[in-house]
């Protein structure tokens, strides 16, 4: 039973840890935690708010850059003005790069591992109150 119940739980730790797995995005981040990734006309300074669209996964607390440093603006729509060309109008300003998710602490997750815990614990102290050996 002891070995069954630590096979179930590396086995639900597994599956947690998998579906917890970092993502990562590439365009402007605003600060709303969305990551804009089509940029207007090949122009890596304005990104369009159409597809793509990176927010947060659940579990995901902020993003954290690997690349960045540019500032950039995801703007609402573009007018164009003959000679000059487009130009864009409602913009927000946000950040360039490469950004990745960050779990949340720990402590989020306190009661998944307190549920755990007591399973376990409930394990041990029927067998040693059944007068079973723990192997």
């Amino acid at each position: 039973m002891y070995k069954l119940s630590l096979l179930f739980l590396l086995i639900t730790f597994g599956a947690v840890s998998y579906s917890f797995s970092q993502g990562t995005a590439t365009g402007c981040l605003l600060p709303n935690n969305s990551v804009y990734g089509n940029d207007f006309m090949g122009n890596a300074t304005y990104y369009e708010t159409s597809a793509p669209v990176t927010t947060l996964s659940n579990n995901y607390c902020y993003w954290t850059p690997s690349s960045t440093g540019v500032s950039c603006s995801v703007c609402t729509s573009y007018t164009y003005v003959w000679p000059w060309g487009y130009f864009p109008s409602g913009c927000t300003t946000g950040v360039k790069g490469t950004f990745s998710m960050v779990a949340c602490p720990i402590d989020d997750h306190a009661i998944i591992m307190t549920v755990f815990t007591a399973f376990i614990a409930m394990g041990i102290i029927r067998r040693k109150n059944t007068g079973m050996n723990i192997e």
